[in-house]
């Protein structure tokens, strides 16, 4: 079933369930999702014939999918101690690497390596021409073996990415990405680890942290932001805390932020003022400088007085457009004049945690896992104000 609709995107149909985990290629022509375990399979589609290219049968409980940087390849893995590559023109599997626990997050860089961390806290580096194993090593060995089967309020996630020039991995690990981990490619010695946020910060607390961080080898700095409103500025050469922004008067900063977003150059940071315990739920998403605090923007999301309850934002690689993820909906906004774009683009009535939904790395899509199993795929240069 296909549907079209000007500034709504194409609604393409596959699953037979909900979407528990997807990708988008780098060149915005593919998307590879897998469905809930009822389903059983893993769906690689085309966004310009509007179809489905692939479709095998798969089940896994906690997929991971990662899209190789020419987009030709697809790496899959999650509650499983192998790793899957597949061919995307063909839909074959081309080899299965081995490890030794569970694989939970993956990151390819454009060196062509691979970046895994298994639930034994050990990263390893593969080279994905040759699927070789180059090397590895045990992270956080004091921390006890991740319990994969713990409450969602107990357990713990990872989130592993490659700073742009691909020479240093970062990993963030805990409950809330409480605990910062940079591994320099280059030597096999030179490892950093840091806090993504102090417990007690110049006499206020800091809140939880926020599930986003920026790395700059430029000032070779990376950016983390709490709960509480502050931007907290790490060294990547000592791991130490060297400096701070507060969004909003400092001795004031009681934004309690529900969700935040770092621009792709780290410049602005965008984020939802999370509701007081004695106020309704809010309605704008706030623009600010990350140097020095300052409101570039306030947007609003909703004209429900009650306001919503924002749990995730998005932003565009070229920081002109951004999405909210609030309960049962996807909104696309542009960033310059606040206008939103597109209608709706998703009403699914379950909770937040449960939308799927990302930019492509040029920016020329946005695509939308639904829980009908299907993905709407809007490209932005359709889009129109509504």
């Amino acid at each position: 079933m296909l549907t079209a609709e000007v500034g709504y995107g194409i609604l393409i149909s596959g699953h037979g369930g909900g979407i528990l985990a997807m990708a988008v290629s780098p060149d915005a022509t593919r998307v590879a999702s897998i469905g809930f375990p009822e389903d059983q399979t893993m769906i690689i589609w085309d966004t310009l014939s509007e179809c489905v290219l692939h479709q095998v049968r798969w089940h896994i409980e906690c997929p991971v999918l990662v899209f190789s940087p020419d987009g030709k390849r697809l790496v899959s893995s999650g509650d499983s101690c192998d790793i899957d590559v597949w061919d995307i023109v063909t839909g074959a599997r081309i080899v299965t690497l081995s490890g030794v626990a569970e694989f939970c997050a993956l990151a390819w860089n454009k060196d062509s390596l691979l970046a895994s961390i298994d639930r034994e806290n050990v990263i390893c580096i593969w080279d994905m021409d040759s699927y070789q194993l180059l090397r590895h090593t045990v992270i956080f060995p004091s921390s006890p073996i991740i319990n994969a089967n713990a409450d969602d309020s107990e357990s713990e996630a990872f989130r592993i990415q490659f700073t742009p020039s691909g020479n240093h991995v970062i990993l963030l690990k805990g409950t809330n990405y409480d605990d910062g981990y940079v591994w320099d490619l280059h030597s096999d010695v030179r490892h950093m680890k840091f806090r993504t946020y102090p417990r007690v910060c110049q006499g206020h607390p800091a809140g939880r942290p926020l599930n986003t961080v920026y790395f700059s080898s430029e000032h070779r700095t990376i950016l983390s932001i709490g709960s509480q409103g502050i931007i907290f500025r790490w060294s990547t050469e000592t791991g130490r805390l060297i400096g701070l922004t507060y969004l909003g008067p400092e001795p004031e900063h009681d934004h309690r932020l529900q969700a935040a977003e770092f621009s792709r150059d780290g410049t602005r940071v965008y984020w939802s003022p999370g509701a007081h315990l004695d106020s309704e739920k809010v309605d704008v998403v706030n623009i600010s400088d990350t140097n020095t605090g300052t409101m570039l923007a306030t947007i609003p999301t909703t004209t429900d007085p009650k306001g919503e309850s924002i749990g995730r934002i998005a932003v565009s690689p070229d920081g002109k457009y951004f999405a909210v993820f609030s309960t049962g909906s996807v909104k696309l906004f542009k960033a310059g004049n606040g206008r939103r774009v597109a209608k709706e683009v998703t009403s699914m009535r379950v909770s937040t945690s449960f939308i799927l939904g990302e930019f492509s790395d040029n920016g020329d899509v946005f695509v939308v896992g639904t829980s009908r199993g299907c993905i709407r795929v809007i490209w932005m240069r359709d889009i129109e104000d509504v």
